[in-house]
């Protein structure tokens, strides 16, 4: 039942946060915030090891905008957690799953994804499963941008 109503609510955000602009709205305007709400849902899947077709689809379109919207709508010390950072990595691996797809091309690039991986390393110094984890994490997402941006 509980998971019956997450779903519901994940699949809400994900209609709500991937509609087209209204005719008379700039197709520009920041949609940011719905990727942080879709985004969110998306990590709640990610716990529990499934993932809805249409919320995965997104996060493949997002890009570095994954790692964005997670600073934007989450604490550090929340992200901090073994099974938060498990969350994150899945997402990372998804929104660089086909770089091609990503749709805005600043987005292509992974500088704030590198950038939170770093720092999960140095967080996670003593669990070397974790870190191990964050560091393939780091080399897929390197492979699939082709890109090795500056973190400092």
């Amino acid at each position: 039942m509980r998971r019956n109503l997450w779903l519901a609510w994940a699949l809400t955000l994900c209609f709500v946060g991937s509609q087209q602009p209204l005719p008379g709205q700039a197709p520009s305007m920041d949609t940011r915030p719905n990727n942080v709400k879709n985004v969110l849902a998306a990590m709640v899947f990610c716990k529990h090891g499934d993932m809805v077709g249409a919320l995965g689809l997104e996060m493949t379109k997002l890009g570095d905008e994954v790692s964005a919207s997670i600073l934007r709508g989450m604490a550090p010390t929340d992200l901090a957690s073994p099974e938060n950072i498990k969350s994150y990595l899945c997402l990372v691996r998804l929104a660089f799953w086909k770089p091609e797809r990503i749709v805005r091309p600043e987005d292509r690039v992974p500088g704030v994804t590198i950038f939170m991986l770093e720092y999960l390393k140095e967080r996670e110094i003593h669990n070397e499963d974790l870190k191990a984890e964050i560091n393939s994490v780091e080399d897929y997402v390197k492979q699939q941008t082709e890109e090795h941006p500056r973190t400092s």
